[in-house]
């Protein structure tokens, strides 16, 4: 959006279910951060897809844990509203929350 600082966005991260709860998703998350200060951005974003209708319990750790992090979300959307085009590759109706982490 012009005239809004840039942020990094990170996104397709994923540690496989077997290693969760080692810390690598949390190295994962520092080494972006780490990242996006050497390069001068001032914020880190993130989005989140989840099923509108229903609680997926994954994505409601995610949201815990971002939050965790110091993630703040910062607008809700309706997917299908936004992206028509890309609807139909859902199994089910969702919404998506970005999340932003001030750096600096």
């Amino acid at each position: 959006v012009a005239g809004e600082p840039p942020e990094l966005e990170v996104g397709m991260l994923a540690v496989a279910a077997e290693l969760r709860g080692q810390g690598f998703g949390s190295r994962l998350m520092r080494e972006a951060e780490g990242h996006a200060r050497k390069l001068g951005f001032p914020a880190l974003r993130l989005e989140l897809l989840t099923p509108k209708d229903w609680k997926h319990e994954q994505k409601v750790k995610l949201d815990i844990w971002y939050r965790r992090l110091g993630f703040v979300p910062t607008a809700v959307g309706d997917f299908g509203a936004e992206f028509p085009h890309l609807r139909g590759l859902l199994t089910t109706e969702v919404n998506f929350t970005v999340y932003q982490k001030q750096l600096l």
